[in-house]
């Protein structure tokens, strides 16, 4: 019970800070049980003259597209089996960059992409500690929220959610990741400690 509090202080904390902003600041998790995450993120280098971020790149695992295409200023976690794979970014369908990583079960990585002037990019493994405090700077992919009474509603749902059984706990979690407050890994982390708690 004591884990699944403290997510959910978590969630609702992250939630409260962003208050009216468009997207989700960096919230760092634990990889999902027996697996490795993998942090990929974008750092902010070209503005375009209205001072919004202008390279996008798609990421693909082992020439698998997966549907993220990530903005400058932008991360995104990605859970993996432990094995060795290829994690790759493209730029505007021309320029591919390739890292090859050996993922242990229960690590955490960090790849980021350096926007170079023109259409150049670097793409690389960063220092945990380089990497921490770098990461910290972005926002989550694809996370929205819309306006304050949204973000009190979205609270006192997830408070609710903690009062009641496992099932029902499950069953409202699942319903907060459908409606957006929670996203995939978050649901998946929320569920599996409602099953750990006797």
């Amino acid at each position: 019970m004591k884990k699944l509090l403290q997510l959910t202080i978590t969630i609702i904390t992250a939630i409260l800070i962003i208050g009216c902003a468009s997207k989700l600041p960096f919230k760092e998790q634990l990889p999902l049980k027996d697996s490795a995450l993998v942090y990929v993120y974008v750092k902010q280098v070209v503005l375009s003259e209205d001072g919004s971020a202008i390279a996008k790149f798609k990421l693909m695992v082992d020439d698998k597209l997966i549907d993220i295409i990530l903005d400058e200023n932008e991360y995104t976690p990605i859970d993996l089996k432990p094995q060795k794979v290829d994690i790759s970014a493209t730029k505007d369908a021309l320029i591919t960059k390739k890292v090859t990583l050996d993922l242990s079960s229960g690590n955490v990585y960090y790849l980021r992409v350096t926007p170079i002037e023109g259409s150049d990019f670097n793409f690389e493994t960063i220092n945990t500690l380089v990497a921490q405090e770098e990461i910290k700077k972005t926002l989550l992919h694809g996370s929205s929220i819309e306006d304050n009474n949204d973000v009190v509603i979205k609270v006192k749902k997830v408070e609710e959610v903690v009062k009641k059984s496992k099932i029902q706990q499950i069953k409202e979690a699942n319903e907060l990741k459908l409606d957006g407050v929670l996203t995939q890994k978050e649901f998946e982390k929320l569920k599996s400690d409602i099953l750990d708690v006797n």
